[in-house]
This record gives C-alpha cells, sequence and structure tokens, in this order.
C-alpha cells in the first residue's frame, strides 16, 4: 500500500514538471494569437516556471521530497515573482479604477507580509505559509473582480475565446484548493497526509495547466482585449 502510494506521488510530480514545459511550448506555438496584448506576460511567467522547476529537480537529490530540498528557489525567487506578475497581469485588464487600483494594494500588501515574514519564518528551511496564502487570496480577489467586470460587458459572449478566461479558471481552482492545502501541511500536519496532500496538490496543478493549454488553443485572436 505505501509502495503504491509512493509511486502515484512520484509519477505526478514527475509529470506536472513535463506538463509545464509542454504549456509553455503550448503558449509560444500560438503566440501569434496575443503577442501584441498584455497577455504577453503569461508566457514569460510559464518559462519562467519551467526554468525554476527544472532547476529545482536537477539540485534536489530526492525527487519525492524535492520542495524540501530547494526551499529557498521557491521561497526566495519563484512566489515573489509568480504573485507580483499575476498581480500586475489583473491590474493591466481591469477597467474600473476601484479594482484596479485594489489590485495595486494586493501587491503593496503581498511585499509587505512577505517581507515582515521572514522574522517569523526561515525561508532557507520552511516552505513560505502566510505570504502564499495572503498571495493565494489576493490573486483569487483580482480573479473575482475580473469576472465581475466579464459578466458585465458584452466579453461574456464569447467567453470560451478569451485566453485570460481560461487563465483564470485555472488559476481560481489551483488557489482555491492550495490555501487551505498549505494551512494543513503547515498547522495540521499531524492530521493530515502527506501523500494525501501532495497527490491533491498534484492534481490543482495538472488541471490549472489544462486549463491553460484550452485556453491558448480555443481562444482567438479578435476576442483578446
Amino acid at each position: 500500500m505505501i509502495t503504491a502510494s509512493f509511486d502515484v506521488t512520484y509519477f505526478l510530480k514527475d509529470s506536472i514538471i513535463y506538463l509545464e514545459l509542454l504549456t509553455a511550448f503550448v503558449a509560444s506555438f500560438y503566440y501569434y494569437k496575443y503577442k501584441e496584448t498584455r497577455l504577453i506576460y503569461i508566457l514569460w511567467l510559464l518559462w519562467f516556471t519551467v526554468v525554476i522547476e527544472f532547476t529545482s529537480y536537477f539540485l534536489g537529490p530526492n525527487k519525492l521530497n524535492l520542495i524540501q530540498t530547494s526551499y529557498w528557489i521557491y521561497n526566495y525567487i519563484y512566489h515573489p515573482v509568480n504573485f507580483i506578475i499575476l498581480l500586475f497581469v489583473y491590474s493591466l485588464f481591469l477597467n474600473k479604477s476601484v479594482y484596479n487600483n485594489l489590485t495595486r494594494v494586493f501587491t503593496v500588501g503581498f511585499l509587505l507580509v512577505y517581507f515582515l515574514n521572514m522574522f517569523f519564518q526561515d525561508y532557507k528551511t520552511e516552505l513560505i505559509t502566510l505570504p502564499f496564502i495572503v498571495g493565494g487570496i489576493f490573486i483569487i480577489l483580482s480573479i473575482s473582480f475580473y469576472f465581475i467586470e466579464l459578466l458585465n460587458s458584452n466579453k461574456v459572449l464569447y467567453v470560451s475565446k478569451n485566453l485570460l478566461f481560461w487563465v483564470s479558471v485555472g488559476l481560481l481552482i489551483y488557489f482555491a484548493g492550495k490555501i487551505p492545502m498549505r494551512l494543513a501541511r503547515n498547522y495540521w500536519y499531524e492530521i493530515a497526509s502527506y501523500d494525501a496532500l501532495s497527490i491533491t496538490g498534484s492534481l490543482l496543478s495538472i488541471i490549472m495547466n489544462i486549463c491553460f493549454i484550452i485556453g491558448f488553443i480555443w481562444s482567438e485572436r479578435r476576442y483578446l482585449y
């Protein structure tokens, strides 16, 4: 039973890295669709993620415990860049000044939490918790603002052809599931199964990347603005 669980966890962790690489290649192949839009930042972020993941993959002596041996890569590089770019992208697409300004406040708020949390958590030996949760909540709120504007515009008529819609769905599913998982991992570890958390987290990443791929393939150039 333990071996089977180990194999599933190991397989999913390995697969995600290559799925992320596939997502980046698909995004690059369909670059012509959005090269003149602000969605280009998503392409940069996807390739940045691939570089980080493969760097961590080859630095980790034990693939199953990869993140545990590469905390500093994610804590000092990946997470701050990832959250800042995502919040920046939504600030560019939100039309209402109140929503736009809030996403900028979110960016400042995330950075404050990120730096203040350094006094309470060792970023070299522990996976960050509070900054990730705060950043995830800010992303969910920004996506909610985007959906509200989308529902109140004629863009909702061709929402399935809108790349940012699919990116938003993927991110929403990921962070909505990942936030409680991060809480369970760090604060209720004694009652949380590592294998269950790892498998669930991997599945969330897979679903998110599939949403991204659908978006790049299914979206149409004229509906991206």
